[in-house]
């Protein structure tokens, strides 16, 4: 089993690769011994609503980084290579910039994401910056968009039987985006799970956060399980 885990400020997306060891199962059948299928990944993080590219110093040295056309042109000459190439974000895309004023009405870190081909993204702690309303309404402009989205996906909510007014609102984005506790995608015969995870210390740094988490590592633990039931 390959896991692919980024903790930042408590946040984790995990890409869980089915099946656990070569040769591939594909369609339920065994691949040819021996025969081996590579999948590479691509993985950000903390993109924080810097959908042009900016200078800063780095390696001692004034340069220009970032951007989604600069991405652009990195995942592109890397699908040419590599196909079957998994592309995934960990969290905190927005607040950064001046098109987090944008955030609520536009989605466009999310919409970016779906144009690049991101296959799937989760909560950051910045997500939750302009509070249960400014995120419900994020996630409802993105789905209202009709463009094409990467894969939501948080797996340790906790939703009561009795929710509160923000609670309500939330869940009616979530379900309207369609975010999920995992999602399955396919990079040639290689069946991959993506999960996402709000952690503890993202949600310390979130006291205006009005839903609930179930522990992190129990959730992983559940979801898992889950997935390899099914």
């Amino acid at each position: 089993m390959k896991i692919l885990k980024k903790l930042m400020i408590g946040v984790v997306l995990c890409a869980l690769i089915l099946p656990m060891a070569f040769p591939v199962f594909a369609g339920g059948q065994s691949a040819s011994p021996g025969v081996e299928h590579r999948v590479d990944i691509l993985f950000t993080h903390d993109v924080h609503s810097h959908l042009e590219s900016f200078r800063t110093y780095f390696r001692k040295e004034e340069q220009e980084v970032g951007g989604m056309a600069r991405m652009m042109t990195v995942i592109q000459k890397q699908r040419q290579d590599h196909p079957d190439t998994l592309l995934i974000d960990g969290g905190d895309f927005s607040m950064g910039t001046v098109y987090q004023m944008l955030y609520e009405d536009e989605a466009p870190e999310l919409r970016m994401f779906g144009m690049l081909g991101y296959d799937a993204t989760t909560l950051g702690n910045h997500e939750f910056d302009y509070r249960s309303e400014g995120l419900a309404n994020m996630l409802n402009s993105a789905a209202r968009s009709g463009d094409a989205l990467p894969a939501f996906v948080v797996c340790n909510v906790k939703w009561p039987g009795e929710l509160t007014d923000e609670q309500r609102l939330l869940k009616r984005a979530f379900d309207r985006y369609g975010v999920e506790p995992y999602t399955v995608v396919k990079k040639g015969n290689v069946k991959i799970a993506l999960i996402g995870v709000f952690g503890k210390d993202a949600l310390a740094c979130v006291p205006n956060c009005a839903l609930e988490f179930e522990d992190p590592v129990s959730a992983v633990k559940r979801t898992v399980k889950e997935i390899k039931e099914k």
